[in-house]
């Protein structure tokens, strides 16, 4: 019986050791996507920055573009809330 009990027990053990390597494997592949992701978000957003800036400078704006262009700024707002809360 005590022998059973020992091989079961050194199962376990190399078990929760294979586990918590492969755990902080995974930990730090979850660390660098997030880095990724944070780094294209930031420059997806100097890219619609400088389109925002293009636009406001057009002259003689349609009223319907003036509408869409508000529309835009708001989930931009709510973006910029994503990359704050990321940071």
């Amino acid at each position: 019986m005590k022998m059973f009990n020992r091989k079961g027990k050194r199962n376990a053990e190399e078990h929760l050791k294979t586990l918590s390597i492969q755990f902080g494997e995974d930990q730090k592949m979850v660390t660098q996507l997030a880095e990724v992701l944070y780094q294209d978000r930031t420059e997806l957003k100097e890219d619609i920055d400088s389109s925002w800036d293009f636009l406001n400078t057009l002259r003689n704006k349609p009223t319907e573009l003036d509408t869409k262009i508000e529309q835009i700024k708001i989930e931009m707002d709510r973006y910029q809330d994503i990359i704050d809360y990321a940071q």
